[in-house]
């Protein structure tokens, strides 16, 4: 057999995706003691330590299997959904980490073709992408503007933000639709984009690049067009990336500019890669584990509750309460009280 996956398919009879899912479950139960012996004695179902595995570690799988107790396939499956690995059931659930399936009806004839391009996606890569992955990358095929990438010089992303004053969340207008733009997003397209100013002004504003186009042409041919990063040699979905951020001081210079595919890219402003050093000959480049589950500290948590209900957004109350989380020492109400100084103040 040439992989787990071939002694899956020709022995056992299982589908590809069903054996990767088998597979990516037992992996996990190597790490999950406790889990797997509930799968043993017949206390949880297989259907049920499948989500389990996507979200518990040996730290929190007891709380998981108390918290699944009971509960239906579709009740864990929307308790699961929204949690990183790490996380506890009790903990909030993050909207973006959400997936939901999108299902297509295809004619042997697309079907070919639909399998062959994943096939192309997958070897580009040069390692295992998910499928959140490869149809990013469908959708970028399909939706790039070849004047519009690091080899022509110009930018990838044209940015127009709505900016809340108050709360400092953004929102994206694309396509009739308003879209929800995390800091890490924002972050990740300002590495190389066309800012063309405030929307909610009377007289445009001059767009301006921010990294020149000379620039952005030397970088792309330097890197010979294809992802930068250890394992991946992918020729598809490249952006620029500074090494060193902007807001830390990072300059333009095409030493401190790499060529990364979308993919990696998220990676590393996701925190699970940091990508280091001076390009194009002495970079670093180092994989991170999910951050370990932290138990919150109910103090600080009702400090988050109460700056909320005064009207503030989440983003504010926890990062004021983060700010001055010393004061938890002191009690609920030295806490509160430090963590109020720090939110801005309502424009009139």
């Amino acid at each position: 057999m040439v992989s787990a996956l071939d002694y899956c398919e020709r022995v056992l009879g299982l589908a590809p995706r069903t054996a990767k899912e088998r597979l990516r479950v037992a992996r996990a139960l190597a790490l999950l003691p406790a889990i797997e012996d509930e799968l043993r004695a017949g206390q949880l179902k297989y259907s049920i330590v499948r989500e389990l595995a996507r979200v518990a570690t040996s730290s929190t799988e007891r709380a998981w299997i108390d918290h699944v107790r009971g509960k239906s396939l579709r009740e864990v499956e929307e308790l699961v959904a929204g949690h990183r690995r790490g996380d506890l059931p009790t903990d909030e659930p993050d909207p973006n980490l959400r997936t939901a399936p999108f299902v297509l009806d295809l004619t042997p004839r697309v079907r070919t073709l639909m399998l062959a391009a994943v096939a192309r996606i997958r070897s580009d890569a040069d390692h295992d992408l998910d499928d959140d992955a490869i149809a990013e990358a469908l959708a970028q095929a399909v939706l790039a503007d070849d004047t519009a990438s690091p080899e022509s010089g110009r930018a990838k992303y044209q940015i127009a933000f709505n900016v809340c004053r108050r709360c400092d969340q953004a929102e994206q207008h694309v396509h009739g639709y308003a879209a929800p733009v995390t800091a890490e997003m924002l972050e990740r397209a300002r590495c190389d984009a066309v800012t063309i100013g405030d929307l909610d002004v009377a007289t445009p504003e001059r767009a301006s690049q921010s990294i020149p186009p000379a620039t952005a042409r030397l970088v792309w041919h330097r890197d010979l067009g294809r992802c930068q990063t250890p394992g991946c040699r992918s020729k598809r979905g490249l952006e620029l990336h500074h090494i060193v951020r902007r807001a830390d001081g990072g300059s333009h210079d095409p030493s401190n500019l790499t060529v990364r595919c979308s993919a990696c890219h998220q990676a590393h402003h996701d925190g699970l890669v940091t990508i280091g050093g001076i390009a194009p000959d002495h970079l670093t480049f180092v994989r991170h584990e999910p951050a370990p589950a932290v138990t919150p500290n109910p103090i600080v948590a009702d400090a988050v509750a109460a700056i909320v209900g005064l009207g503030f957004s989440k983003t504010i109350a926890r990062a004021a309460v983060d700010a001055v989380r010393e004061h938890a020492e002191l009690g609920a109400a030295a806490l509160l009280r430090a963590a109020l100084a720090r939110c801005p103040r309502p424009s009139s």
